[in-house]
């Protein structure tokens, strides 16, 4: 321990230091990390990985200004919150805006993400191996945030710049989002072992000025065949883009 702390005063030691990329993988580590504000703020590129005591079932993340991938495996962690801000005001906190790569795996006790609001310019996103997560975004969880409901679903669209979404081995997923998405920016969504997933949140007018046609690839015959549509012109859409992989 000592010698990992002499470590990270070192590092805050370094005046002209304008980016880090970091692998933390005990919550000592992790914990130096929370305290340590001003080299927070110069990392780029965090994995958190095997954090499985107690104190950590609520992952807090400090706000990390320059973050643009974002990795978290196989940690026992149910709720992931940005700042130290209770997340019933989630619509007021600082957002992430230079995080552009989101991948979480083997987190089995996480429910939704729905933390993702604060990610506006999010352009890659992957989920795996994720037991319990039944919505990517809670209708519920975001409705309690504000008095006006309405008004927080127009402030608070997600994905708006995304173009990968990866959904491997979600045995509980239900829905990415509650209605329809845009996902002006849209190129590839990859669907595997989601049986649940009954509906992906497109219309006739999602993914449209992309510059290229979604693709959406998927394993599962029976999963293609319970798909449902918004409404007959999605479905002649994005039909034919949908493709199977071997």
């Amino acid at each position: 321990m000592a010698r990992q702390n002499n470590v990270w005063g070192r590092v805050e030691e370094l005046e002209r230091l304008e980016s880090l990329n970091i692998d933390i993988s005990s919550s000592s580590a992790l914990e130096e990390l929370f305290r340590a504000d001003e080299l927070a703020g110069c990392i780029k590129e965090v994995c958190i990985r095997d954090v499985k005591e107690e104190a950590y079932k609520t992952l807090v993340l400090p706000t990390m200004e320059r973050l643009s991938k974002l990795i978290i495996r196989s940690c026992d962690i149910s709720e992931i919150e940005i700042g130290r801000t209770p997340c019933d005001i989630i619509l007021t906190r600082t957002r992430l805006r230079n995080l552009t790569s989101v991948i979480i795996t083997g987190c089995n006790g996480l429910k939704d993400l729905t933390w993702l609001l604060l990610v506006p310019n999010l352009t890659h996103l992957e989920l795996q191996c994720l037991e319990k997560v039944e919505e990517i975004i809670s209708e519920e969880r975001v409705a309690s945030s504000v008095t006006d409901e309405p008004k927080a679903r127009g402030m608070n669209t997600p994905f708006q710049k995304l173009e990968r979404l990866e959904l491997i081995n979600l045995p509980r997923l239900k829905r990415i989002y509650w209605s329809p998405l845009l996902f002006p920016c849209l190129k590839k969504i990859v669907v595997e072992k989601c049986p649940k997933l009954r509906k992906l949140p497109l219309s006739f007018k999602s993914c449209v000025g992309g510059g290229e046609e979604l693709v959406i690839n998927y394993r599962d015959d029976q999963w293609f065949k319970r798909v449902r549509w918004e409404d007959k012109a999605t479905k002649d859409r994005f039909l034919p883009c949908c493709e199977k992989v071997f």
